[in-house]
């Protein structure tokens, strides 16, 4: 499968590839590469696994709810997607718009779980 991961902190990043690494994992940090990725990565990705707050532009920018916004160009570009969060609202947020949310921390073998049955 090949996945597309949006995270901008380096060792969730290391340990969900490490994961997945029976797979093909594209990496984007911020909601400019993700976009990026999304529109011009080529095969299309199979699954995108992303955190909700992550930063705008560069990696240095304060962290917002972009992956809501990613959801729903998965949605409209039909991929499937799994959402990743610790703050309870934005889980919250998630869950009344129907789409699959782990809630941080989470199991590794969880998270490999749900890729493998949703993808």
């Amino acid at each position: 499968m090949h996945i597309l991961l949006i995270e901008d902190h380096k060792s969730l990043t290391l340990a969900i590839t490490a994961m997945l690494s029976a797979h093909t994992v594209h990496h984007a940090g911020t909601f400019v590469a993700a976009t990026d990725a999304l529109a011009n990565v080529r095969p299309k990705f199979d699954f995108v696994v992303s955190d909700i707050m992550f930063p705008g532009k560069f990696i240095t920018d304060p962290p917002e709810p972009l992956g809501l916004e990613i959801a729903e160009l998965c949605q409209e570009m039909a991929i499937p997607f799994l959402l990743m969060t610790g703050s309870e609202s934005l889980f919250d947020q998630a869950i009344d718009r129907h789409y699959c949310v782990l809630r941080k921390p989470f199991g590794m073998d969880t998270l490999l779980d749900v890729v493998e049955m949703e993808g």
